[in-house]
């Protein structure tokens, strides 16, 4: 069971590091652009709005053929972490904050759905489980690691390791 659910996990793991990891990286992301916590605080808020709002208008329809809605949003989430880490300016960063949100709200949802059927009818509250966990994983391992990597190669090197793990669960 668990060899069929790892790219769920591992982008679930993705997710969670990339939902929090940037708190903690806010004041070197701001100094690298020229502008404040605040205004950099602006690309949490556009990630998580986007992850609230995108779950429930999209993931129905990405649902429809879920391997390539799934294939899809964490290509798509890589993607907008690449263009994160190589932001030249506030504006780009707050938009690929904002594409990553919106695809990690399809992702998650989907990726829990497609998780929850591909295993017999006993074990889809393990599975489910399972991929749930990956979040907290990237919280709890990935947060300490993501900022242990930024202090070393700086913040963009982070949101590339961001990439990096949704390219591996792809």
């Amino acid at each position: 069971m668990l060899k069929q659910l790892w790219p769920f996990v591992i982008g679930s793991v993705a997710l969670g590091l990339d939902a929090y990891v940037i708190a903690g990286l806010l004041p070197q992301i701001a100094e690298d652009l020229g502008t404040n916590g605040s205004m950099i605080g602006l690309g949490v808020t556009a990630f998580t709005g986007a992850y609230a709002v995108s779950g429930p208008l999209l993931s129905g329809k990405a649902g429809k053929n879920p391997r390539s809605g799934l294939l899809g949003a964490i290509a798509v989430f890589s993607l907008a972490n690449i263009m994160t880490a190589v932001s030249p300016t506030v504006g780009v960063f707050i938009v690929s904050r904002l594409i990553a949100g919106v695809a990690a709200g399809v992702y998650s949802p989907l990726s829990s759905a497609v998780a929850g059927v591909s295993v017999a009818a006993e074990r889809r509250g393990r599975a489910l489980s399972l991929v749930l966990a990956g979040l907290a994983v990237g919280t709890v391992v990935g947060v300490p690691v993501g900022l242990g990597v930024a202090e070393q190669l700086g913040w963009r090197a982070t949101i590339g390791l961001v990439s990096l793990v949704g390219i591996v669960a792809w």
